[in-house]
């Protein structure tokens, strides 16, 4: 299980990163194939997919919703990044 944490990600620049392995597996079962396409299936933008791609700027409430429309828990899509 990964650890949660109560302060926001963007507060804690490169401690998290995206767990591509599970959102693109994700994606593919949903049809999304393009980063245009995984990018509306989570409801963010196409520079927001490319920020996280590179573990900047991500709001809880864009990992929430994202989450939401993938149906995955949202721990589940994110990990903390070795030091």
């Amino acid at each position: 299980m990964h650890e949660t944490s109560t302060v926001a990600r963007s507060a804690t620049p490169g401690i998290w990163r995206l767990r591509w392995d599970i959102v693109n597996k994700r994606c593919a079962s949903l049809g999304a194939q393009t980063d245009d396409e995984r990018a509306t299936l989570m409801g963010i933008s196409r520079a927001t997919l490319n920020r996280w791609r590179r573990g900047i700027d991500t709001t809880a409430r864009q990992e929430r919703r994202a989450a939401e429309r993938l149906g995955l828990p949202r721990d589940a899509m994110w990990e903390r990044a070795a030091s």
